[in-house]
């Protein structure tokens, strides 16, 4: 069912004459209209206030990874489904957290260079996420790529910069056995709720990519098995948002190690019938390991 939200925006008409005039807003279906308003030249008439109330329908959550066929990740790749919309980081990680209410989506995706791809029967739920929804583009042969060109111009127009953000990544311990679980956590300051934050774990050649979604507190966890002894760098990073430049956290190091095996003895005195000591017996154990 969809919830309801209050509109709150300030507006201003400029360039009236004296006179009464009727004020009319509307969003979608939602209307609101206050008649016989009053202006007079060179003054402001305040508090012609209107009413709008917008539906917001709960929604779900899409995630994944775009990648070419070699498992290169593909930055900056276009993901739609539903009404929700997203761009893939540079680690090829996407997510949709808007206009996905409770059914079934056809998932589209396009990069600059290959082939668009799509997933049908993509099942979403609202308030929860539908992961690993990941996909492997082909790229555009050159004989059937074509080419544009041709020249820019215009009065700058800059951007407004995005605000900062930091992102923490703190391992619960710096070393382990074989068979533990390297378990991380961390926040996104200022805190982001929903957002994708991707976890590298890295050792030699082995290089393991998970995702985590942050809580309304900016903060996320994680945990990983690693399938081998020795050094593991840790790290996290997230793409930003509209408000917020993306970061990476410092990179740490979980030392993996194979499990210490003890053993025991076992004290053996030889004698013979009548009790006395027995010199250079052979003795064994017949007993795994001996």
């Amino acid at each position: 069912m969809a919830s309801s939200a209050g509109l709150c925006l300030r507006a201003r008409a400029s360039g009236l004459g004296t006179g009464t005039y009727m004020v009319t807003a509307f969003s979608g279906t939602s209307y609101d209209q206050k008649q016989d308003v009053a202006a007079t030249v060179g003054q402001e008439t305040t508090n012609a206030d209107l009413t709008l109330t917008v539906a917001v329908e709960p929604t779900g959550v899409i995630t994944g990874t775009i990648s070419d066929t070699d498992n290169k990740p593909i930055a900056g790749a276009s993901v739609s489904a539903g009404s929700g919309v997203a761009t893939t980081d540079f680690q090829g990680v996407y997510t949709i957290s808007s206009g996905l209410p409770t059914g079934s989506y056809t998932v589209t995706v396009s990069a600059h260079g290959y082939q668009d791809q799509n997933r049908t029967a993509v099942s979403v739920t609202a308030g929860n996420t539908t992961s690993d929804i990941n996909f492997k583009l082909v790229r555009i042969p050159a004989s059937k790529s074509g080419t544009i060109s041709g020249t820019v111009t215009g009065e700058d127009n800059p951007l407004t910069s995005k605000l900062s953000s930091t992102l923490t990544c703190v391992p619960g311990k710096s070393s382990i056995n074989v068979g533990e679980a390297i378990t991380v956590s961390g926040s996104i300051t200022p805190a982001a709720s929903g957002a994708s934050v991707s976890i590298e774990y890295k050792i030699g050649s082995t290089d393991v990519t998970r995702t985590s979604t942050t809580g309304g507190d900016g903060k996320y966890t994680d945990s990983y098995t690693p399938t081998a002894a020795g050094s593991w760098n840790v790290e996290a990073s997230w793409a930003g948002n509209a408000q917020y430049s993306g970061e990476s956290s410092t990179t740490q190091t979980v030392t993996v190690s194979q499990p210490t095996v003890t053993t025991g003895g076992i004290n053996v005195k030889v004698i013979d019938v009548n009790g006395g000591p027995i010199v250079g017996a052979s003795v064994s154990s017949t007993s795994t390991p001996s």
